[in-house]
This record gives structure tokens, C-alpha cells and sequence, in this order.
């Protein structure tokens, strides 16, 4: 029907619109800068992860193999070369990748989806802090303690480590 073409036509100019607008707005926002609102958020948040974090890794601990820890491992390596070519971005979705494997391993969805959450909220800052050379090398190095704690079957240790972790948060 002629109609229902006018229609769908009409409807895909405005989809086209908004999301020619959408992907402007993003382009715009995205320069690099983080705003005193989202360091503000960043220092509500890390607290909070600090917390949960070590209880996603104790629900996790009696499931954590050989595999889960190479995969650890495999990120931090990653995390590592991330930061010795300067790539923040990929150094912060290497972390994540870090934290999600204890993170998955812990089956617990309400907890998991919190943690998400959060840190959705902060990934800008996330990839500024991983900018920032004074302080990102110590987060590789605590992420080797975890894993060795976690080795040696320390979930104590291995949850000290990962609290320190993420007292790094904003200054």
C-alpha cells in the first residue's frame, strides 16, 4: 500500500536523524576530559567495589581451576602490554576482563549485575585513570599477588590484594 510506504519512509528518515544526532553527541562528549561530576561518582563507587569485589571472589574461590587462573594470568599480561604501548582503553577492558573472570565463576547474578552496574557508570574514568602512568603499574602487580594468592589457595590474601586494588581509585 502506498500509505504504508509513505510511512516506512518517514520512519526511516527520522531513525536516519536520530541517529546521525546520536552519533554526534557522542563524538562530541568523547574528547577525553573527565568532568568533577564523574570523579565525584568515582569516589562514591570505588568504595563500594572494594567491598564487593572480594565477595564475588569468595563466592568464586571454590569454582576457580587451573583455567580461570591462566585466563587471569592472560589478562594481566594483557593489561601489561596495554600499558607499555600507552592504550588506556585497552588496558581498562583488559582489567574488566580481569575481574570478570572471578566474577562469572561466582553464579551469583544479583551481585554480578550490581557490580556492572557500577562500573558502567565509571568506565570514562576508568580509561583516565589508566592514563595516568603514577599509579597503574601497582594495579598489575596486585593483580599478580591475587593470582599467586589464589595459587597457593590464600582466599584471605587473594581478597586483601584485591581490596588494596581497588583503594586505588580517584585521589
Amino acid at each position: 500500500c502506498r500509505r504504508t510506504r509513505r510511512v516506512r519512509r518517514r520512519d526511516r528518515y527520522r531513525y536516519q536523524r536520530v541517529r546521525a544526532r546520536r552519533s554526534r553527541c557522542r563524538n562530541h562528549r568523547c574528547d577525553g576530559r573527565v568532568t568533577a561530576v564523574e570523579i565525584q561518582s568515582a569516589r562514591r563507587i570505588y568504595p563500594i567495589l572494594g567491598l564487593l569485589e572480594p565477595l564475588a571472589l569468595e563466592f568464586a574461590f571454590p569454582r576457580l581451576r587451573k583455567p580461570h587462573l591462566q585466563a587471569m594470568k592472560d589478562a594481566n599480561t594483557a593489561l601489561e602490554k596495554a600499558l607499555e604501548q600507552d592504550d588506556a582503553r585497552a588496558a581498562a577492558y583488559a582489567d574488566a576482563h580481569f575481574h570478570g573472570v572471578y566474577l562469572c565463576e561466582a553464579q551469583n547474578s544479583e551481585l554480578e549485575g550490581i557490580l556492572n552496574q557500577l562500573k558502567t557508570q565509571h568506565l570514562r574514568f576508568e580509561i583516565h585513570f589508566w592514563k595516568q602512568r603514577s599509579t597503574r603499574l601497582e594495579s598489575a602487580l596486585q593483580h599478580t599477588a591475587v593470582i599467586s594468592a589464589l595459587e597457593d589457595g590464600n582466599l584471605e590474601l587473594a581478597k586483601q590484594h584485591l581490596t588494596l586494588n581497588w583503594s586505588r581509585g580517584p585521589e
